[in-house]
């Protein structure tokens, strides 16, 4: 029987608004790609755009480097 892959709760997901968490650091996000547990000790990886328009700048950072916003 296949194992059924589970999503940690808090985990973000694909079209989640996102905002840094970082210090210094002030932007706001969706998220548009989840890359998975690929960090050290299996700390999830995602991909950010920082607008929705289709040629806006896109960069990987870890979830826990980020807040989900309403």
């Amino acid at each position: 029987m296949a194992r059924k892959e589970r999503t940690p709760a808090g985990w973000l997901k694909v079209g989640d608004r996102v905002v840094s968490t970082t210090p210094g650091i002030d932007w706001r996000g969706v998220v548009v790609e989840d890359r998975g547990p690929l960090a050290i000790n299996g700390s999830q990886i995602v991909a950010i755009r920082l607008d929705y328009a289709l040629d806006a700048p896109q960069f990987e950072v870890r979830a826990e480097d980020l807040e989900r916003v309403g």
